[in-house]
């Protein structure tokens, strides 16, 4: 007898099927093969499947759940004495960051610096990011170097601990209702408990001064 896997590393909730072959026909009554997993909060397969008379192999499902981190599992087929093995890896799902920037007097992609110099009145939400989760790794400048922090939490808000220096070298815009702002760009990496990464994504967002640091505006 053999065990085959159709797959041998799926993502969590895939459904790989497992073959079990005989090396001659079932006879007329059929076939019981005895089916374990090692690791059954991972991959779950049926007690037992039959091989009908006549036939010399028969397949299964293997179901899977959603895992934090990459982990195996060991199916195992047994029959007259005799054990077949094949092993499972259940993977994480991927790493995705994704996030919005709201500002309740700007709108979206709109940030008003203060009240105090370390701050801005914005929500970086980063609810819409995918994966197990860990770390919210936030970036962001204007012209000088970038700053940022580091939570927990989807939602968080900026902490300029540059105060003032955080505009130097910024470059200005009008938006559509002629207000001036200075240009920055925040960005964003998720990280896992294991210490994987995302890929960085940025945005665009109009930081109004708010008449702080010299600005007129």
């Amino acid at each position: 007898m053999s065990l085959s896997l159709s797959q041998s590393a799926v993502q969590g909730q895939q459904q790989p099927t497992g073959i079990v072959t005989l090396t001659t026909a079932a006879p007329a009554s059929g076939v019981v093969v005895t089916l374990t997993s090692s690791n059954p909060t991972v991959a779950q397969v049926p007690s037992s499947v039959m091989v009908v008379g006549g036939q010399t192999g028969a397949s299964f499902t293997i179901n899977t759940s959603t895992v934090p981190s990459n982990a195996s599992s060991t199916i195992s087929a047994s029959f007259n004495g005799t054990t077949r093995t094949a092993g499972l890896t259940v993977m994480a799902p991927g790493l995705e960051a994704s996030f919005a920037v709201t500002s309740p007097t700007k709108g979206g992609d709109g940030c008003l610096f203060g009240p105090g110099t370390d701050e801005a009145d914005c929500v970086l939400d980063a609810s819409n990011s995918r994966g197990f989760i860990g770390l919210y790794r936030w970036t962001y400048w204007t012209g000088s170097a970038p700053i940022g922090h580091s939570t927990d939490q989807p939602r968080s808000a900026m902490q300029i601990d540059t105060d003032c220096g955080f505009f130097e070298n910024g470059r200005g815009g009008d938006d559509s209702s002629g207000n001036k702002y200075v240009q920055m760009t925040i960005e964003l990496t998720v990280e896992d408990r294991v210490g994987t990464r995302s890929a960085p994504v940025r945005r665009s967002v109009r930081l109004y001064p708010n008449k702080h640091c010299g600005f007129n505006y």
